[in-house]
């Protein structure tokens, strides 16, 4: 499965979430990109959502947040 990064904000319609349906989605919400994340406006459009929180930059997280991502996929 190819690895994808999208820049765009999180939610917007851009997003084909149907297509996502039953397939667990992770979003990295990194502070350091300083973008409005309406958790429940994506959870209602995409039902199996975890976001985790990053007090840096998703794109150079944390070890911590590197701990937890490779927990998530486990």
């Amino acid at each position: 499965m190819p690895k994808q990064s999208r820049s765009g904000d999180p939610g917007d319609e851009q997003v084909i979430y149907d297509n996502l349906r039953g397939v667990p989605v992770l979003y990295v919400n990194g502070a350091a990109e300083k973008r409005t994340l309406d958790v429940e406006a994506l959870k209602a459009r995409k039902a199996d959502l975890t976001v985790l929180d990053e007090a840096g930059s998703a794109l150079a997280p944390s070890e911590a947040t590197r701990k937890a991502v490779a927990t998530w996929i486990g």
